[in-house]
């Protein structure tokens, strides 16, 4: 039963990672490839580097919520005792991790204000 369960919040889970990411990205239209005989510029690997920090911070929130999700899946199996210690770190490690890309999230636009666009 429980494998069941854990089985079904990881399909969820990456459900809404295969289906939000994409519609999130389909969005953010501004932004156009221009592939024969375009020269890089600072611009572009610098829009390349915030789209791909913007997606691992996105992934990152994802897998947290997932694993806290399957810490109260542990802990609502549990039957007292050791097991709900274990459910309550895995969701207090859940907690912490999210708080921790939060912050890098917070930090890594806090930089690109200030330094990139010169505005706060």
């Amino acid at each position: 039963m429980v494998k069941k369960l854990i089985g079904l919040v990881l399909l969820v889970g990456l459900s809404l990672g295969v289906f939000v990411l994409p519609a999130q990205a389909a969005l953010n239209t501004n932004r156009t490839l221009e592939v024969e005989g375009t020269p890089l510029s600072l611009d572009k690997i610098y829009d390349l580097v915030v789209d791909v920090v913007n997606f691992l911070l996105s992934i990152g929130l994802v897998i947290g919520i997932a694993y806290i999700a399957y810490g109260a899946i542990l802990w609502i199996t549990s039957q007292g005792g050791k097991a709900v210690d274990e459910a309550k770190g895995t969701i207090k490690a859940a907690l912490i991790g999210i708080a921790i890309i939060l912050g890098f999230g917070i930090i890594v636009n806090t930089i690109d204000t200030i330094i990139f666009t010169q505005e706060l």
